[in-house]
C-alpha cells in the first residue's frame, strides 16, 4: 500500500516540475466557476483574466509569489498594449498552448470553446454590418 502512495507522490512531484515557472493557483478544491461567480460571474459582470489570475494566485493576506507576480505584469502588459485583445489570444500569448483546459477557467472550459464563441460572435458581426449596409442602400434608393 505505502509503496502506491509513494508512486503517485513522485509521479505527483514530477508533474509540478514541469509546469511553467511553478505557477500554481492556490485555490485548494474551490472550483473556478465558484470563484468567478463570486467575482462578479452572478451579476453578468464576470472577472477579467488578470483578475482571476491575480485572485488564484494569491495566499490568503500574502503578495503573489515572484514567478507569479511576472507572469501578471506580463499579462497586464499584453492587455495594455493590445486593449482588444481577445481572452483566449490573451492566454496563449502569455501561456504555454494547452490542449486539455484554459488557464483560469479550470477544466471545464477548452480552448476550443473560447475560439468557437469569438467566431460565432464575428459571425454575427459580420451578418449585422451586411444587413445594415442593405438597409442603408435600401433606403438611398428609395429616396
Amino acid at each position: 500500500m505505502w509503496a502506491v502512495v509513494q508512486k503517485k507522490s513522485e509521479q505527483n512531484c514530477r508533474n509540478r516540475a514541469k509546469l511553467e515557472d511553478g505557477l500554481l493557483h492556490r485555490t485548494g478544491s474551490k472550483p473556478f466557476r465558484a470563484i468567478i461567480w463570486e467575482l462578479g460571474g452572478k451579476d453578468e459582470n464576470p472577472p477579467t483574466l488578470e483578475k482571476m489570475y491575480f485572485e488564484t494566485r494569491k495566499k490568503k493576506n500574502e503578495a503573489l509569489e515572484e514567478p507569479a507576480v511576472r507572469k501578471y505584469d506580463q499579462i497586464t502588459e499584453v492587455r495594455r498594449s493590445q486593449p482588444s485583445i481577445s481572452t483566449i489570444d490573451l492566454i496563449e500569448t502569455c501561456f504555454k498552448p494547452r490542449m486539455s483546459h484554459v488557464i483560469c477557467f479550470g477544466g471545464a472550459v477548452k480552448p476550443k470553446d473560447l475560439r468557437s464563441s469569438r467566431l460565432v460572435e464575428a459571425e454575427l458581426m459580420t451578418k449585422l454590418n451586411n444587413k445594415e449596409m442593405k438597409m442603408l442602400t435600401d433606403f438611398h434608393e428609395i429616396e
